[in-house]
Protein backbone atom coordinates (compact mmCIF):
# COMPACT_ATOMS: atom_id res chain seq x y z
CA UNK A 1 0.00 0.00 0.00
CA UNK A 2 3.06 2.20 0.70
CA UNK A 3 4.34 1.57 -2.64
CA UNK A 4 1.07 2.35 -4.46
CA UNK A 5 0.82 5.12 -2.72
CA UNK A 6 4.14 6.61 -3.44
CA UNK A 7 3.09 6.35 -7.44
CA UNK A 8 0.06 8.29 -6.92
CA UNK A 9 2.19 11.38 -5.18
CA UNK A 10 4.73 10.59 -7.98
CA UNK A 11 1.99 11.19 -10.66
CA UNK A 12 0.52 14.19 -9.24
CA UNK A 13 3.64 16.12 -8.97
CA UNK A 14 4.12 14.95 -13.07
CA UNK A 15 0.85 16.47 -13.81
CA UNK A 16 1.87 19.64 -12.15
CA UNK A 17 4.94 20.18 -14.09
CA UNK A 18 3.32 20.40 -17.14
CA UNK A 19 0.17 21.90 -16.68
CA UNK A 20 -0.46 24.68 -18.97
CA UNK A 21 1.48 28.09 -17.49
CA UNK A 22 0.10 31.54 -18.64
CA UNK A 23 4.06 33.03 -19.25
CA UNK A 24 4.60 36.73 -19.47
CA UNK A 25 4.97 38.01 -22.71
CA UNK A 26 8.32 38.04 -24.66
CA UNK A 27 9.35 41.89 -24.87
CA UNK A 28 11.80 43.22 -28.02
CA UNK A 29 15.16 43.83 -26.81
CA UNK A 30 15.14 41.25 -24.10
CA UNK A 31 17.67 38.30 -23.41
CA UNK A 32 17.75 35.39 -25.57
CA UNK A 33 20.15 32.41 -25.62
CA UNK A 34 20.02 30.54 -29.07
CA UNK A 35 20.65 32.73 -32.02
CA UNK A 36 18.32 33.02 -34.87
CA UNK A 37 15.53 31.31 -32.85
CA UNK A 38 11.85 32.90 -33.66
CA UNK A 39 8.89 33.34 -31.19
CA UNK A 40 5.63 34.83 -31.75
CA UNK A 41 4.50 37.44 -28.94
CA UNK A 42 1.77 39.51 -28.98
CA UNK A 43 0.94 39.28 -33.01
CA UNK A 44 4.66 39.79 -33.77
CA UNK A 45 7.35 37.36 -34.51
CA UNK A 46 11.02 38.10 -32.82
CA UNK A 47 13.89 36.65 -33.90
CA UNK A 48 16.99 36.20 -31.56
CA UNK A 49 19.79 38.58 -32.97
CA UNK A 50 23.29 39.20 -31.47
CA UNK A 51 23.69 42.81 -30.32
CA UNK A 52 27.23 43.75 -28.79
CA UNK A 53 28.22 40.42 -26.95
CA UNK A 54 25.02 39.27 -26.02
CA UNK A 55 21.42 38.05 -28.02
CA UNK A 56 18.76 39.87 -27.50
CA UNK A 57 14.99 39.52 -29.50
CA UNK A 58 14.58 41.79 -32.60
CA UNK A 59 11.17 42.03 -34.49
CA UNK A 60 11.51 40.19 -37.80
CA UNK A 61 11.08 42.74 -40.52
CA UNK A 62 9.87 40.49 -43.47
CA UNK A 63 11.42 42.04 -46.89
CA UNK A 64 8.42 42.47 -49.53
CA UNK A 65 8.23 40.63 -52.80
CA UNK A 66 9.86 41.23 -55.39
CA UNK A 67 7.96 41.46 -58.01
CA UNK A 68 8.56 39.02 -61.27
CA UNK A 69 10.52 41.23 -64.12
CA UNK A 70 9.92 41.77 -67.58
CA UNK A 71 12.55 41.27 -70.39
CA UNK A 72 13.15 44.93 -71.81
CA UNK A 73 14.01 45.02 -75.68
CA UNK A 74 16.78 47.55 -75.94
CA UNK A 75 15.43 49.97 -78.36
CA UNK A 76 17.02 50.02 -81.79
CA UNK A 77 19.68 52.53 -82.80
CA UNK A 78 18.22 54.99 -85.41
CA UNK A 79 21.03 55.28 -87.90
CA UNK A 80 21.51 59.06 -89.42
CA UNK A 81 23.06 60.65 -92.85
CA UNK A 82 25.25 63.73 -91.82
CA UNK A 83 22.59 67.18 -91.52
CA UNK A 84 23.82 69.72 -93.74
CA UNK A 85 24.87 73.11 -91.69
CA UNK A 86 26.93 74.88 -94.65
CA UNK A 87 24.40 77.84 -94.52
CA UNK A 88 22.74 79.71 -97.50
CA UNK A 89 25.62 80.38 -99.71
CA UNK A 90 26.88 82.97 -101.93
CA UNK A 91 24.97 85.64 -103.94
CA UNK A 92 24.54 86.40 -107.40
CA UNK A 93 27.53 86.83 -109.29
CA UNK A 94 27.89 90.23 -111.36
CA UNK A 95 28.06 90.64 -114.99
CA UNK A 96 31.29 91.97 -116.12
CA UNK A 97 30.99 95.31 -118.34
CA UNK A 98 31.05 94.33 -122.39
CA UNK A 99 34.44 94.99 -123.49
CA UNK A 100 33.31 95.56 -127.37
CA UNK A 101 30.66 98.33 -128.27
CA UNK A 102 27.15 96.49 -129.70
CA UNK A 103 23.89 97.66 -131.92
CA UNK A 104 21.46 99.27 -129.61
CA UNK A 105 18.24 97.44 -128.30
CA UNK A 106 14.75 97.29 -129.87
CA UNK A 107 12.72 99.56 -127.94
CA UNK A 108 10.40 96.22 -126.69
CA UNK A 109 13.39 94.86 -125.28
CA UNK A 110 13.46 93.41 -121.92
CA UNK A 111 16.39 90.54 -121.96
CA UNK A 112 19.53 91.59 -123.14
CA UNK A 113 22.31 89.06 -123.18
CA UNK A 114 25.99 89.16 -124.45
CA UNK A 115 27.26 85.83 -125.40
CA UNK A 116 31.27 85.75 -124.73
CA UNK A 117 33.89 82.66 -125.55
CA UNK A 118 34.13 80.70 -122.91
CA UNK A 119 38.00 81.15 -122.96
CA UNK A 120 37.73 84.50 -123.37
CA UNK A 121 35.83 86.85 -121.86
CA UNK A 122 37.09 89.35 -124.18
CA UNK A 123 35.43 87.96 -127.27
CA UNK A 124 32.14 87.51 -128.40
CA UNK A 125 31.00 84.07 -129.42
CA UNK A 126 28.95 84.70 -132.05
CA UNK A 127 26.45 82.27 -131.46
CA UNK A 128 23.14 82.14 -133.62
CA UNK A 129 20.95 82.62 -130.71
CA UNK A 130 19.20 80.20 -127.61
CA UNK A 131 16.49 77.81 -127.64
CA UNK A 132 14.02 78.91 -125.12
CA UNK A 133 11.53 76.73 -123.24
CA UNK A 134 8.57 78.47 -120.78
CA UNK A 135 7.73 75.59 -117.48
CA UNK A 136 5.25 73.41 -119.02
CA UNK A 137 5.84 74.40 -123.21
CA UNK A 138 8.10 72.87 -125.80
CA UNK A 139 11.48 74.21 -126.87
CA UNK A 140 11.47 77.13 -128.98
CA UNK A 141 14.46 78.62 -131.17
CA UNK A 142 15.00 82.32 -131.04
CA UNK A 143 17.67 83.18 -133.85
CA UNK A 144 18.52 86.50 -132.45
CA UNK A 145 22.85 86.71 -132.19
CA UNK A 146 24.24 89.76 -133.41
CA UNK A 147 28.34 89.13 -134.80
CA UNK A 148 28.90 91.53 -131.83
CA UNK A 149 27.43 89.14 -129.55
CA UNK A 150 24.30 90.62 -128.18
CA UNK A 151 21.15 89.32 -128.58
CA UNK A 152 17.80 90.58 -127.35
CA UNK A 153 14.58 89.24 -126.67
CA UNK A 154 10.66 90.44 -125.67
CA UNK A 155 9.92 87.98 -123.37
CA UNK A 156 6.71 87.16 -122.13
CA UNK A 157 6.04 86.91 -117.78
CA UNK A 158 6.82 83.35 -116.97
CA UNK A 159 9.37 81.08 -115.64
CA UNK A 160 11.88 79.52 -118.23
CA UNK A 161 15.04 77.77 -119.15
CA UNK A 162 17.61 78.60 -122.18
CA UNK A 163 20.41 77.00 -123.73
CA UNK A 164 22.96 79.08 -125.11
CA UNK A 165 24.15 77.79 -128.65
CA UNK A 166 27.45 76.78 -129.90
CA UNK A 167 28.72 78.48 -133.03
CA UNK A 168 28.66 77.08 -136.83
CA UNK A 169 27.21 74.28 -134.95
CA UNK A 170 30.86 73.00 -133.28
CA UNK A 171 29.72 70.42 -130.47
CA UNK A 172 33.27 69.14 -130.66
CA UNK A 173 34.75 72.58 -128.82
CA UNK A 174 31.34 73.61 -127.20
CA UNK A 175 28.35 72.57 -125.44
CA UNK A 176 25.09 74.37 -124.67
CA UNK A 177 24.78 75.65 -121.19
CA UNK A 178 21.44 76.03 -119.33
CA UNK A 179 20.46 79.25 -117.36
CA UNK A 180 16.83 79.75 -115.16
CA UNK A 181 15.07 82.63 -116.54
CA UNK A 182 11.80 84.18 -114.47
CA UNK A 183 10.24 87.58 -116.16
CA UNK A 184 7.77 89.05 -113.45
CA UNK A 185 4.34 89.84 -114.10
CA UNK A 186 5.70 93.63 -114.78
CA UNK A 187 7.92 92.16 -117.83
CA UNK A 188 11.41 92.27 -115.92
CA UNK A 189 13.55 89.57 -116.64
CA UNK A 190 16.04 88.07 -114.13
CA UNK A 191 18.40 85.42 -114.91
CA UNK A 192 18.87 82.96 -111.59
CA UNK A 193 23.02 83.21 -110.30
CA UNK A 194 23.25 86.31 -112.24
CA UNK A 195 23.09 90.08 -111.90
CA UNK A 196 22.72 92.67 -114.98
CA UNK A 197 25.78 94.93 -115.57
CA UNK A 198 25.13 98.97 -115.53
CA UNK A 199 24.05 98.48 -118.97
CA UNK A 200 21.72 95.70 -118.67
CA UNK A 201 22.90 93.09 -119.99
CA UNK A 202 23.40 89.55 -118.31
CA UNK A 203 27.02 88.34 -119.96
CA UNK A 204 26.61 83.90 -120.87
CA UNK A 205 28.69 81.31 -121.89
CA UNK A 206 28.60 77.81 -123.40
CA UNK A 207 30.59 75.17 -122.30
CA UNK A 208 33.98 74.44 -123.42
CA UNK A 209 34.52 70.94 -124.34
CA UNK A 210 38.28 70.66 -124.77
CA UNK A 211 38.31 70.52 -120.86
CA UNK A 212 37.07 66.72 -121.70
CA UNK A 213 40.61 65.62 -120.71
CA UNK A 214 42.71 66.63 -124.16
CA UNK A 215 46.11 65.30 -122.54
CA UNK A 216 44.90 62.09 -122.04
CA UNK A 217 46.92 59.18 -123.36
CA UNK A 218 46.52 55.59 -123.61
CA UNK A 219 48.43 53.16 -121.61
CA UNK A 220 47.01 50.47 -123.44
CA UNK A 221 46.01 50.05 -126.93
CA UNK A 222 42.61 48.65 -125.57
CA UNK A 223 41.95 51.98 -124.11
CA UNK A 224 39.96 53.15 -127.81
CA UNK A 225 39.21 57.06 -127.19
CA UNK A 226 35.63 57.98 -126.46
CA UNK A 227 34.08 59.64 -129.85
CA UNK A 228 31.49 62.24 -127.41
CA UNK A 229 28.41 60.82 -129.02
CA UNK A 230 26.68 61.34 -126.12
CA UNK A 231 27.75 65.42 -124.36
CA UNK A 232 29.13 64.59 -120.72
CA UNK A 233 29.40 60.47 -120.33
CA UNK A 234 31.88 58.86 -122.22
CA UNK A 235 31.79 54.89 -123.35
CA UNK A 236 35.78 55.68 -124.39
CA UNK A 237 38.37 56.70 -122.72
CA UNK A 238 38.90 60.52 -121.67
CA UNK A 239 36.86 61.25 -119.25
CA UNK A 240 34.80 64.48 -119.02
CA UNK A 241 36.54 66.75 -116.28
CA UNK A 242 33.11 67.94 -115.09
CA UNK A 243 31.81 64.24 -114.43
CA UNK A 244 31.86 62.78 -110.66
CA UNK A 245 35.26 61.92 -109.96
CA UNK A 246 36.58 58.33 -110.01
CA UNK A 247 39.22 58.54 -107.29
CA UNK A 248 38.58 59.94 -103.77
CA UNK A 249 35.44 61.42 -101.74
CA UNK A 250 32.63 63.00 -103.62
CA UNK A 251 31.01 65.19 -101.59
CA UNK A 252 26.77 64.92 -102.08
CA UNK A 253 23.99 66.81 -100.79
CA UNK A 254 20.02 65.21 -100.39
CA UNK A 255 17.45 67.96 -100.62
CA UNK A 256 14.65 66.43 -99.79
CA UNK A 257 11.72 68.61 -101.17
CA UNK A 258 8.22 67.94 -100.71
CA UNK A 259 5.23 70.30 -101.69
CA UNK A 260 1.57 71.35 -100.58
CA UNK A 261 -0.13 68.45 -102.49
CA UNK A 262 2.45 65.95 -100.89
CA UNK A 263 3.99 66.69 -97.60
CA UNK A 264 6.64 64.90 -96.36
CA UNK A 265 6.61 63.19 -93.29
CA UNK A 266 9.51 62.15 -91.09
CA UNK A 267 13.35 62.87 -90.39
CA UNK A 268 14.67 62.97 -94.06
CA UNK A 269 18.32 62.01 -92.20
CA UNK A 270 16.33 58.76 -91.17
CA UNK A 271 13.92 58.12 -93.95
CA UNK A 272 17.72 58.54 -96.65
CA UNK A 273 19.74 56.66 -94.40
CA UNK A 274 19.49 52.95 -96.74
CA UNK A 275 19.02 54.47 -100.05
CA UNK A 276 22.40 56.44 -99.67
CA UNK A 277 24.51 54.17 -97.43
CA UNK A 278 23.74 51.32 -99.53
CA UNK A 279 24.55 53.23 -102.73
CA UNK A 280 27.91 54.32 -101.25
CA UNK A 281 28.76 51.02 -100.28
CA UNK A 282 27.91 49.72 -104.14
CA UNK A 283 30.35 51.49 -105.89
CA UNK A 284 32.92 50.96 -103.30
CA UNK A 285 32.68 47.70 -104.15
CA UNK A 286 32.65 48.53 -107.83
CA UNK A 287 35.99 50.57 -107.55
CA UNK A 288 38.01 48.38 -105.06
CA UNK A 289 37.32 51.00 -102.51
CA UNK A 290 39.03 53.84 -104.73
CA UNK A 291 35.82 56.35 -104.36
CA UNK A 292 33.48 57.02 -101.84
CA UNK A 293 30.17 59.31 -100.96
CA UNK A 294 30.20 61.78 -98.30
CA UNK A 295 26.75 62.41 -97.47
CA UNK A 296 24.47 65.51 -95.90
CA UNK A 297 21.09 65.81 -95.95
CA UNK A 298 18.77 68.90 -95.27
CA UNK A 299 17.44 68.64 -91.30
CA UNK A 300 13.65 68.92 -92.49
CA UNK A 301 11.55 68.28 -95.56
CA UNK A 302 11.93 71.68 -97.89
CA UNK A 303 8.58 72.81 -99.46
CA UNK A 304 8.47 73.96 -103.17
CA UNK A 305 7.49 77.27 -104.22
CA UNK A 306 5.91 75.07 -106.98
CA UNK A 307 3.49 72.87 -108.01
CA UNK A 308 5.32 69.83 -109.70
CA UNK A 309 2.06 68.65 -111.87
CA UNK A 310 3.06 72.06 -114.09
CA UNK A 311 6.25 69.54 -115.24
CA UNK A 312 3.63 66.75 -116.63
CA UNK A 313 6.31 64.23 -115.35
CA UNK A 314 3.46 61.24 -115.02
CA UNK A 315 4.69 58.78 -117.77
CA UNK A 316 8.17 57.59 -118.65
CA UNK A 317 9.86 59.62 -120.29
CA UNK A 318 7.31 62.51 -120.91
CA UNK A 319 7.34 66.23 -119.54
CA UNK A 320 10.14 68.48 -118.64
CA UNK A 321 12.34 66.82 -115.89
CA UNK A 322 15.03 69.53 -116.80
CA UNK A 323 12.57 72.70 -116.10
CA UNK A 324 11.27 70.59 -112.56
CA UNK A 325 14.98 69.69 -111.62
CA UNK A 326 16.01 73.69 -111.83
CA UNK A 327 13.09 74.88 -110.20
CA UNK A 328 13.81 72.50 -106.85
CA UNK A 329 17.39 74.20 -107.31
CA UNK A 330 16.23 77.47 -107.28
CA UNK A 331 13.72 76.65 -104.75
CA UNK A 332 16.17 75.64 -101.97
CA UNK A 333 19.00 78.20 -103.37
CA UNK A 334 18.79 80.97 -100.31
CA UNK A 335 18.82 78.05 -97.78
CA UNK A 336 22.14 76.33 -99.47
CA UNK A 337 25.64 76.59 -100.69
CA UNK A 338 25.32 74.17 -103.61
CA UNK A 339 29.08 75.26 -104.09
CA UNK A 340 30.00 72.49 -101.08
CA UNK A 341 28.96 69.66 -103.32
CA UNK A 342 29.94 67.54 -106.49
CA UNK A 343 26.45 66.42 -106.88
CA UNK A 344 22.98 67.15 -105.45
CA UNK A 345 20.19 64.85 -105.32
CA UNK A 346 16.37 66.12 -105.26
CA UNK A 347 14.77 63.66 -103.28
CA UNK A 348 10.56 63.38 -103.14
CA UNK A 349 8.36 61.59 -100.44
CA UNK A 350 8.40 57.67 -101.44
CA UNK A 351 4.34 58.37 -101.17
CA UNK A 352 4.42 60.02 -104.39
CA UNK A 353 2.08 58.78 -106.95
CA UNK A 354 3.10 57.42 -111.00
CA UNK A 355 0.43 60.17 -112.04
CA UNK A 356 2.52 63.13 -110.23
CA UNK A 357 6.46 61.92 -110.69
CA UNK A 358 6.61 58.66 -112.77
CA UNK A 359 10.95 58.61 -113.08
CA UNK A 360 13.56 60.81 -112.09
CA UNK A 361 16.81 60.62 -114.72
CA UNK A 362 20.04 62.15 -113.97
CA UNK A 363 21.52 65.01 -115.33
CA UNK A 364 25.12 65.37 -116.22
CA UNK A 365 25.06 69.15 -117.28
CA UNK A 366 25.59 72.26 -115.84
CA UNK A 367 22.56 73.59 -114.04
CA UNK A 368 23.20 77.54 -112.91
CA UNK A 369 22.12 78.39 -109.04
CA UNK A 370 23.55 81.54 -106.94
CA UNK A 371 26.39 79.39 -106.03
CA UNK A 372 27.97 78.81 -109.35
CA UNK A 373 26.85 75.58 -111.44
CA UNK A 374 25.36 72.44 -110.39
CA UNK A 375 26.96 70.23 -112.69
CA UNK A 376 25.87 66.08 -111.55
CA UNK A 377 22.61 65.39 -109.97
CA UNK A 378 19.03 63.50 -110.31
CA UNK A 379 16.02 63.65 -108.83
CA UNK A 380 13.56 60.97 -107.71
CA UNK A 381 10.20 59.91 -109.30
CA UNK A 382 8.16 57.11 -108.21
CA UNK A 383 10.93 54.80 -109.99
CA UNK A 384 12.78 55.05 -107.14
CA UNK A 385 10.03 53.60 -104.35
CA UNK A 386 8.55 50.82 -107.12
CA UNK A 387 10.08 47.83 -105.03
CA UNK A 388 10.78 48.58 -101.51
CA UNK A 389 12.94 50.96 -99.72
CA UNK A 390 15.72 48.09 -99.30
CA UNK A 391 16.53 48.21 -102.94
CA UNK A 392 15.50 51.91 -103.64
CA UNK A 393 19.30 52.37 -103.63
CA UNK A 394 19.54 50.40 -106.86
CA UNK A 395 17.78 53.16 -108.28
CA UNK A 396 19.99 56.13 -106.73
CA UNK A 397 23.20 53.98 -108.16
CA UNK A 398 21.61 53.57 -111.54
CA UNK A 399 21.01 57.53 -111.82
CA UNK A 400 24.54 57.48 -110.08
CA UNK A 401 26.43 55.79 -112.88
CA UNK A 402 25.47 58.57 -115.56
CA UNK A 403 26.96 61.36 -113.22
CA UNK A 404 30.33 59.03 -113.26
CA UNK A 405 29.80 59.84 -117.21
CA UNK A 406 28.53 55.81 -118.02
CA UNK A 407 25.87 54.96 -120.67
CA UNK A 408 22.27 53.59 -120.47
CA UNK A 409 22.75 49.81 -121.98
CA UNK A 410 19.10 49.10 -122.52
CA UNK A 411 16.85 49.61 -125.59
CA UNK A 412 13.73 51.16 -126.11
CA UNK A 413 11.33 49.70 -128.24
CA UNK A 414 10.94 48.97 -131.17
CA UNK A 415 14.60 48.20 -131.23
CA UNK A 416 15.72 44.56 -129.84
CA UNK A 417 17.66 44.35 -126.61
CA UNK A 418 21.62 44.05 -127.45
CA UNK A 419 22.97 43.32 -124.07
CA UNK A 420 20.26 42.31 -121.75
CA UNK A 421 20.69 42.14 -118.03
CA UNK A 422 24.00 41.85 -117.20
CA UNK A 423 24.78 45.57 -115.68
CA UNK A 424 23.22 47.57 -113.37
CA UNK A 425 22.95 50.21 -116.34
CA UNK A 426 21.10 47.25 -118.23
CA UNK A 427 18.14 47.01 -115.47
CA UNK A 428 18.91 48.38 -111.80
CA UNK A 429 16.02 46.19 -110.76
CA UNK A 430 17.10 42.78 -111.83
CA UNK A 431 19.73 40.41 -110.27
CA UNK A 432 22.91 41.35 -112.13
CA UNK A 433 23.82 44.53 -110.51
CA UNK A 434 27.62 44.13 -111.09
CA UNK A 435 29.09 46.68 -113.45
CA UNK A 436 30.91 44.99 -116.30
CA UNK A 437 34.78 45.21 -116.44
CA UNK A 438 34.35 47.91 -119.52
CA UNK A 439 32.57 50.18 -117.91
CA UNK A 440 35.10 49.83 -114.39
CA UNK A 441 37.74 50.06 -116.88
CA UNK A 442 36.63 53.08 -118.39
CA UNK A 443 36.20 54.66 -114.70
CA UNK A 444 39.44 53.73 -113.38
CA UNK A 445 38.18 50.87 -111.26
CA UNK A 446 40.27 48.14 -113.36
CA UNK A 447 44.25 48.54 -113.76
CA UNK A 448 46.08 47.59 -117.04
CA UNK A 449 47.55 44.81 -114.89
CA UNK A 450 43.79 43.89 -114.57
CA UNK A 451 42.84 43.92 -118.29
CA UNK A 452 44.52 41.34 -120.83
CA UNK A 453 44.70 43.37 -123.84
CA UNK A 454 45.18 41.50 -127.26
CA UNK A 455 45.09 42.49 -131.05
CA UNK A 456 43.67 40.46 -134.00
CA UNK A 457 47.33 40.12 -135.17
CA UNK A 458 48.64 38.74 -131.90
CA UNK A 459 46.17 35.74 -132.43
CA UNK A 460 47.52 33.49 -135.14
CA UNK A 461 48.83 31.56 -132.29
CA UNK A 462 45.76 30.99 -129.60
CA UNK A 463 46.49 32.67 -127.04
CA UNK A 464 45.07 31.78 -123.40
CA UNK A 465 43.74 33.89 -120.31
CA UNK A 466 42.91 33.01 -116.99
CA UNK A 467 40.12 35.46 -116.58
CA UNK A 468 39.13 35.59 -112.56
CA UNK A 469 35.28 36.07 -111.67
CA UNK A 470 34.78 39.64 -111.91
CA UNK A 471 32.78 39.50 -108.37
CA UNK A 472 35.99 38.46 -106.78
CA UNK A 473 37.09 42.13 -105.18
CA UNK A 474 41.25 41.63 -105.80
CA UNK A 475 44.13 42.55 -108.21
CA UNK A 476 43.37 39.39 -110.70
CA UNK A 477 43.24 39.78 -114.26
CA UNK A 478 39.24 40.64 -114.38
CA UNK A 479 38.64 40.88 -118.13
CA UNK A 480 40.58 39.94 -121.70
CA UNK A 481 39.79 43.23 -124.10
CA UNK A 482 40.87 42.57 -128.25
CA UNK A 483 41.14 45.75 -129.80
CA UNK A 484 38.67 45.27 -133.20
CA UNK A 485 39.37 48.91 -134.32
CA UNK A 486 40.11 52.63 -133.49
CA UNK A 487 36.26 52.71 -132.31
CA UNK A 488 35.76 49.14 -131.26
CA UNK A 489 36.49 46.24 -128.38
CA UNK A 490 35.34 42.90 -128.24
CA UNK A 491 35.00 42.05 -124.00
CA UNK A 492 35.52 38.65 -122.23
CA UNK A 493 34.28 38.41 -118.54
CA UNK A 494 33.56 35.58 -115.72
CA UNK A 495 30.33 36.30 -114.26
CA UNK A 496 29.39 33.74 -111.48
CA UNK A 497 26.90 34.09 -108.82
CA UNK A 498 28.16 36.02 -105.87
CA UNK A 499 28.51 39.60 -105.24
CA UNK A 500 25.82 41.91 -106.58
CA UNK A 501 24.70 39.13 -108.88
CA UNK A 502 22.76 36.34 -108.75
CA UNK A 503 21.97 33.54 -110.83
CA UNK A 504 21.42 29.89 -111.27
CA UNK A 505 24.59 27.83 -111.68
CA UNK A 506 23.66 26.67 -115.29
CA UNK A 507 23.64 30.50 -116.74
CA UNK A 508 27.53 31.49 -115.04
CA UNK A 509 30.01 31.63 -117.97
CA UNK A 510 32.04 33.47 -119.67
CA UNK A 511 30.27 36.90 -121.30
CA UNK A 512 31.39 37.79 -124.39
CA UNK A 513 30.43 41.13 -125.72
CA UNK A 514 31.51 43.82 -128.43
CA UNK A 515 31.68 48.31 -127.27
CA UNK A 516 31.23 50.19 -130.44
CA UNK A 517 32.15 54.04 -129.30
CA UNK A 518 30.49 55.32 -132.34
CA UNK A 519 26.65 54.47 -130.72
CA UNK A 520 25.18 56.44 -128.36
CA UNK A 521 23.71 56.04 -125.20
CA UNK A 522 20.44 53.63 -125.20
CA UNK A 523 20.95 52.99 -129.24
CA UNK A 524 22.84 49.01 -128.18
CA UNK A 525 26.60 49.70 -128.19
CA UNK A 526 26.94 47.48 -125.83
CA UNK A 527 26.38 43.38 -127.91
CA UNK A 528 25.88 40.26 -126.10
CA UNK A 529 27.71 37.41 -128.37
CA UNK A 530 25.65 34.21 -127.88
CA UNK A 531 26.56 31.00 -127.02
CA UNK A 532 24.73 28.55 -129.47
CA UNK A 533 21.03 27.80 -128.01
CA UNK A 534 20.61 30.99 -126.34
CA UNK A 535 17.57 32.17 -127.39
CA UNK A 536 15.96 34.51 -124.42
CA UNK A 537 15.44 38.20 -124.78
CA UNK A 538 17.32 39.10 -121.71
CA UNK A 539 21.00 37.62 -122.91
CA UNK A 540 20.62 35.13 -119.12
CA UNK A 541 21.45 32.18 -121.24
CA UNK A 542 24.18 33.72 -123.49
CA UNK A 543 27.77 33.18 -121.46
CA UNK A 544 29.76 30.35 -122.40
CA UNK A 545 30.79 27.48 -120.41
CA UNK A 546 33.29 24.54 -121.39
CA UNK A 547 33.21 24.35 -124.61
CA UNK A 548 31.57 26.71 -125.95
CA UNK A 549 32.75 29.10 -128.85
CA UNK A 550 31.76 32.98 -130.08
CA UNK A 551 32.99 34.19 -133.32
CA UNK A 552 33.37 37.98 -134.09
CA UNK A 553 35.03 39.10 -137.26
CA UNK A 554 37.90 37.42 -137.26
CA UNK A 555 38.52 36.64 -133.28
CA UNK A 556 37.07 32.91 -131.77
CA UNK A 557 36.74 33.00 -128.31
CA UNK A 558 36.44 29.65 -127.04
CA UNK A 559 36.40 28.54 -122.94
CA UNK A 560 38.46 25.95 -122.50
CA UNK A 561 38.07 25.39 -118.64
CA UNK A 562 36.26 26.28 -115.72
CA UNK A 563 37.96 27.08 -112.05
CA UNK A 564 36.53 27.35 -108.30
CA UNK A 565 37.97 31.02 -108.64
CA UNK A 566 37.81 31.83 -112.83
CA UNK A 567 38.01 30.16 -116.39
CA UNK A 568 40.44 29.68 -118.96
CA UNK A 569 39.56 31.32 -122.37
CA UNK A 570 40.92 30.81 -125.66
CA UNK A 571 41.20 33.92 -128.46
CA UNK A 572 42.36 32.78 -131.56
CA UNK A 573 42.17 33.87 -135.78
Amino acid sequence: MKFLKSIATATALSLLVIAPVNAAPIKAGSVCTKPNQQQKSAGQTLVCKKSGKKFVWRIKVDKPATPPTTPVTPTPEVKRLAVYAGGAGGSQAMSFELPVSVVPAPANTNLKLWVYHPKFKNQSLRSPGIWLRKTGEEWKWFPNGNPDGSMYFNIAPGSYIFDTVEPDNNTKDFSRRTYSLTVSAAGVASVVGLKPNTAGFYTVSVNDQTNRAPAFVPTSRCQILDRDVNRGMNVGFGKSANRLTSQGVVKALILPIDFASLPGTGVPAEIFYNMATKMDTYFKEMSNNRVSFDFQVLPTWHRANFDPAIYKLGQWNGGDPHSYYKSALASADPVVDYSLFDVVYVLSPKTVPWSLIAYGPAFPTDISTEDGSVKNGTFSGADAYQQNDTVAWQWMAHETGHLFGIFDLYTISPQASTYGVWDLMANNWGDYLELNSWNRYIQGWLTDNQVRCLEPNQLSTPVEVTIDRLNYRNNEVKAAVVRLSDTKVLVAEVRRSGGYDKMPENLEGVLVYTVDTTIESIKGGYQVQRRVGSTNPDFIDAALRPGDKVRVGNVTVEVVSRGSQGDVVRFSN
